[in-house]
């Protein structure tokens, strides 16, 4: 009697813990307990009150279920290439969810410490601010190859000459500028400008920053667009970022450096060992089928319509 009673309880807890049961499919109570964790938050707190959403998404669980039992049917014999296609997609996704878990639950030491002593010793990488400078600018285009400087050079001399005599620069802009969206600012360019920052014009930069004083202009500089007239608008020495502000970012970047050499000495644990037996012969009988394939694509030639018309008698 009393093995009799404690099954039908074993029996009847295990239903109770089934969730859902469909065609032979059972989930339990853990199964979509966790399975829920990876909803959407959003569709996790509308399906309360939503039966068509928490059917949609029920649907939906069921049918990856279904079709992952699915995918568990095939074997190398049955269908060889979707079976690895399975096999490389299991292990990379594997490999993927192992590291994540890993990288997750690195302990980073205190950083502040060590974050202090590199904004002392490598004050200029953290702290420095480099100079920056803001321009505006005349340009008389003749594009390298498309027009004759010499041709175009005197009347940007001429300007020059004007503008260091006092005519207006804002006036001269209207007159004679060839860059549009500049001119449309009365020759300003728009962001402050740094020495060595990628995508401007090294000749151009170098023209800005010969100039030593604000509103004075630079000499003629050449550049592939033609003749600039440069002037400093406004000038922002070099400086330093008080210490309160440059740590976080330090503190980060140590944080992010210890968790990456913490990953590459845990992923170098896996790699092929110094003892790993490899039989090249084998390995190049199989490279050598990709050799012969990309040998027989490339002569084979393309089928043009010429071929199939004929030559008028």
């Amino acid at each position: 009697m009393f093995h009799s009673v404690y099954a039908d309880e074993v029996e009847k807890a295990s239903k109770e813990d089934v969730i859902i049961s469909d065609s032979g499919f059972d989930v339990s109570y853990q199964e979509i307990e966790n399975a829920i964790k990876y909803w959407p938050e959003k569709d996790r707190l509308q399906a309360m009150d939503d039966d068509a959403l928490k059917y949609n998404l029920l649907s939906r669980f069921v049918q990856n279920l279904k079709i992952a039992k699915e995918m568990e049917k095939i074997t190398k014999e049955s269908d060889p290439e979707l079976y690895w296609q399975r096999e490389f997609a299991v292990r990379n996704l594997q490999t993927k969810i192992f590291l994540k878990h890993y990288k997750d639950n690195i302990v980073v030491p205190n950083m502040d410490e060590l974050a202090k002593e590199l904004a002392v010793v490598n004050k200029d990488k953290y702290a420095k601010t480099p100079e920056r400078r803001k321009a505006s600018h005349i340009l008389i285009m003749c594009r390298a190859g498309e027009c004759d400087r010499d041709e175009k050079r005197p009347l940007a001399e001429k300007i020059l000459k004007d503008l260091r005599s006092g005519e207006s620069f804002e006036k001269l802009v209207a007159k004679y500028s060839d860059d549009p969206g500049s001119k449309a600012r009365k020759g300003k360019l728009l962001p402050w400008i740094i020495a060595g920052q990628p995508k401007m014009d090294k000749y151009f930069v170098e023209g800005l920053y010969s100039i030593k004083k604000e509103k004075d202009y630079s000499d003629l500089v050449e550049t592939q667009f033609g003749f600039h007239i440069i002037r400093l608008d406004e000038l922002k020495e070099s400086s330093y970022m008080s210490e309160e502000k440059i740590l976080p970012g330090i503190v980060e970047d140590l944080e992010n450096q210890y968790r990456a050499l913490s990953e590459a000495a845990f992923t170098s644990k896996f790699i092929l060992s110094d003892s790993a037996y490899i039989n090249d012969d084998k390995l190049t009988e199989i490279l050598k089928q990709y050799v012969v394939r990309k040998e027989v694509k490339e002569k084979r030639r393309p089928v043009t319509i010429k071929q199939f018309i004929r030559p008028s008698q």
